[in-house]
């Protein structure tokens, strides 16, 4: 028993002396604090001051499997995204003084962190943190807001962008739409949806006079999209087919009419005979001809 208290006792003494310089700097970085009153730590893992002011974000036992650090990236779903607020800012702070002993934070770095961080996500600013202690001993804000740069191009990289549901040939409310996927691929949220394939132009089956028309336009580019010869007309700056018409219109004025009877996609003749060129026939009751 003796034995197991001693080295109890040496096990916390270590850890004291471990965080001792953390736990000063973190005093420091928190001393307008000091004088407010008593501080709580809630349920949710929030070390608040009397002021309600949120002065160190404990991890959860979720965020890591129970290893109290951040799951991989993309990982498991998220909700809506939730901006940094100066409460979570003065907690960004106290977590980087935690973290990196030998940065000097004043007293207006919480507010000059806020005015460069208060535009990105709690989560994804709190994960570029973790990600930068981790390999440099110093950083500023500037490099959290590259961070988070980085880690929401890898999220994109990594999934498979899907197509939206709006209609291309609504060019607004599919940008808009393009917009919330990208946002929240990049976020870590799931989105469940066919990823987009490549469309490319099939022939047209007979009887159809829309695809005969599509087709006929692919014989010359359009001078409204720039779609190249054998390419279909797409919405331009967004890139994809349009569905609701064969093709623009002054691609199918530059194509010329198309042939009506049943002639071949490529222009050439049928077997139906045609008078020769320059002979004019006249047909009359009469069975005599002048």
């Amino acid at each position: 028993m003796t034995t197991v208290m001693a080295r109890s006792t040496a096990t916390a003494t270590a850890r004291s002396d471990r965080d001792s310089t953390a736990t000063l700097w973190f005093l420091i970085s928190q001393a307008a604090h000091l004088g407010c009153g008593r501080w709580s730590l809630g349920d949710d893992g929030r070390l608040r001051c009397a002021c309600g002011t949120v002065l160190y974000l404990y991890p959860q036992p979720a965020d890591g499997a129970g290893s109290g650090g951040p799951g991989p990236p993309g990982e498991r779903p998220r909700g809506r995204e939730e901006r940094m607020t100066p409460a979570e800012t003065a907690g960004l702070a106290a977590l980087v003084a935690a973290m990196c002993p030998s940065m000097h934070l004043e007293e207006t770095t919480t507010d000059a962190w806020h005015l460069l961080l208060a535009d990105l996500d709690v989560a994804d600013t709190r994960e570029a943190v973790i990600r930068l202690g981790h390999r440099q001993p110093r950083f500023d804000a500037a490099d959290i807001r590259a961070e988070v740069r980085e880690l929401r191009e890898e999220r994109l990289a990594r999934d498979p962008l899907p197509l939206p549901d709006a209609d291309p040939d609504d060019p607004h409310r599919y940008r808009a739409e393009l917009l919330a996927i990208v946002t929240a691929i990049a976020s870590g949220q799931r989105v469940r949806r066919t990823p987009a394939v490549p469309v490319q132009p099939s022939p047209a089956p007979a009887g159809r006079p829309r695809d005969d028309l599509r087709v006929h336009a692919l014989r010359v580019p359009c001078p409204w999209c720039r779609a190249a010869v054998g390419r279909p007309c797409t919405v331009p700056r967004l890139g994809v087919p349009l569905r609701n018409a064969p093709a623009h219109a002054s691609g199918l004025v530059t194509a010329g009419p198309a042939e009506r009877g049943g002639g071949t996609p490529d222009g050439e003749p049928e077997d139906t005979p045609k008078s020769p060129r320059g002979c004019r026939t006249t047909h009359s009751s009469s069975p005599y001809m002048r």
